[in-house]
């Protein structure tokens, strides 16, 4: 799952201060916390017992979780009844995470680390730290489509879980490696590291696609004019390319979940130059024919913040803007999503 790299650049993130306080406090977190969140303690637990586990002062892991304190504390029966329920582990977890998100203002960002201080070997943390490293490292799970919450917590823990025993660490250290790597991540892009960088971790962070989106731009502008004019010509490569992408994307389009192959084809998303890089899978979308044309034409585009599709407003008032906002199953390299939203957005202030 994890190239070496990759597992390098997670494992080195241990050295950052933050982190090593993170990892320091484990113990004494675990220790204050687990007994509370047990399914039998849970409504013996007071006010100022969750507004200690919502307050980094006390949880010495994650931020912002008092966002919403006053409104989640403002029925404590009904919110001990929620939690008592969520961590009663007898039940499935896809259902337990689905029950607890109908609590208004008890996200998948509170509800998780609960779950995780709950039972520590068996629960991951998904936050928006966590989603965004993740899939920018190309380790985030597809969905099926329509799935729920709970589902898609179910299949996301089953992924950290993997992580964790490959890399040797529990899930406390697994999600405090995530922040390592976000907070070097923002600092190396606006240049403000204030720690030598190991060259793997430079090389990480300053992808391989940026070097070869800045080596090929001509070619790349070229290529696309080409295939504005002509959307579809065959290329030497092109069975290959096609193959490999519709096992990628289980041979589904990513938007609507077709699986007729007659009526799919295979995107390059930052297009064919000869360039073998853009040749990989992770430069690739299985899209239905007529929404190849449209992502082509740079009419439709995912949304890199969330994932969700963008339609141009020419196409609003038709059957294609039932697709706004609808829920994209990619798996993109961090580059060719950057670049897919870049060209999209460009088309929009043009016309």
């Amino acid at each position: 799952m994890l190239n070496s790299n990759l597992r390098s650049t997670l494992l080195s993130a241990r050295s950052d201060s933050e982190v090593s306080g993170i990892l320091a406090n484990r113990e004494a977190v675990l220790t204050r916390f687990t007994p509370i969140f047990q399914s039998g303690n849970v409504h013996r637990m007071t006010r100022g017992d969750f507004e200690d586990f919502l307050s980094f002062r006390h949880n010495k892991h994650w931020t912002g979780l008092d966002r919403h304190k006053t409104a989640l504390l403002s029925d404590m029966p009904k919110l001990l009844d929620t939690i008592s329920k969520l961590v009663d582990h007898s039940q499935p977890i896809a259902q337990r995470v689905d029950d607890a998100l109908t609590f208004e203002h008890l996200g998948i960002a509170t509800i998780s680390p609960i779950l995780l201080l709950s039972k520590p070997n068996a629960f991951g943390v998904w936050n928006g730290v966590s989603q965004k490293v993740m899939q920018a490292s190309g380790l985030w799970p597809v969905f099926p489509r329509a799935s729920s919450k709970g589902e898609q917590y179910h299949i996301l823990n089953k992924t950290l879980l993997a992580l964790a025993k490959e890399l040797s660490v529990d899930l406390w250290t697994l999600d405090a490696l995530w922040w390592g790597m976000a907070k070097e991540e923002a600092a190396l892009s606006k240049g403000q590291s204030t720690t030598p960088v190991p060259q793997h971790i430079a090389d990480h962070y300053e992808s391989d696609w940026d070097k070869a989106l800045k080596t090929n731009k001509a070619e790349i502008l070229s290529a696309d004019a080409q295939r504005r004019a002509a959307l579809s010509k065959a290329r030497p490569g092109q069975q290959k390319f096609r193959e490999a992408a519709m096992a990628r994307h289980q041979g589904r389009c990513v938007v609507t979940g077709c699986r007729v192959s007659e009526a799919l084809e295979a995107a390059h998303v930052i297009p064919h130059t000869g360039e073998a890089m853009f040749e990989r899978p992770d430069n690739s979308l299985i899209l239905r024919r007529d929404l190849h044309a449209l992502f082509d034409a740079s009419l439709i585009a995912i949304t890199e913040r969330n994932g969700m599709l963008k339609v141009h407003p020419m196409l609003q008032k038709s059957a294609y803007g039932q697709l706004v906002g609808r829920a994209v199953n990619y798996k993109l390299a961090d580059g060719p999503l950057r670049y897919q939203e870049a060209r999209f957005n460009k088309r929009l202030s043009e016309d």
